[in-house]
């Protein structure tokens, strides 16, 4: 049976696909089938995933983080909706996204953006969509896509985040 390293895997893959529904009931279903069957979680990763889909395309890298890689700046930005993934031990953390996110002086920096849940989010209280946000975040890098055992299982490349938000308050 599936051991928790690859169940915790496939929730990091299903979680980045929530924005596709019909690719979400397909993993749950080979998930689903995987269980009842009894077949070894390798089985499932080497069969399931190269299935055709016909997924949207990814939003362009964010080029204007790209420039500022590695700095800390102010952002605003519209709270859109909370999330949740797992984190390195695969425990649960709160997530927010985050829309037309844009620098100090107003010009746009990416079409969206996940944040780690903080105190300083916290402390706003319960968000509701459309709310605007200002805050501090440092730019930084990160490999998107996945890997399994070396092999990659969809395509890697360079993309940015904001870790570390401070300083959040409502605008």
């Amino acid at each position: 049976m599936a051991d928790l390293d690859h169940i915790v895997h496939l929730h990091d893959m299903v979680a980045d696909l929530l924005f596709a529904d019909e690719v979400l009931i397909h993993y749950l279903l080979a998930f689903h089938s995987l269980l009842t069957a009894g077949l070894e979680a390798e089985n499932f990763l080497e069969g399931v995933l190269f299935l055709p889909l016909s997924l949207p395309q990814p939003p362009p890298l964010r080029t204007a983080l790209k420039n500022n890689d590695d700095q800390r700046l102010k952002f605003s930005a519209v709270f859109a909706r909370y999330g949740a993934r797992a984190n390195w031990k695969g425990y649960s953390v709160t997530t927010l996204l985050l829309t037309h996110l844009c620098f100090e002086d107003g010009s746009p920096a990416a079409d969206h953006i996940w944040i780690a849940e903080t105190k300083g989010t916290l402390a706003l209280g319960t968000l509701q969509p459309g709310q605007k946000l200002t805050f501090e975040a440092r730019v930084g890098a990160y490999e998107k896509g996945y890997k399994y055992r070396g092999k990659a299982l969809t395509p890697v490349k360079a993309d940015f985040k904001l870790n570390r938000p401070t300083k959040v308050k409502k605008a």
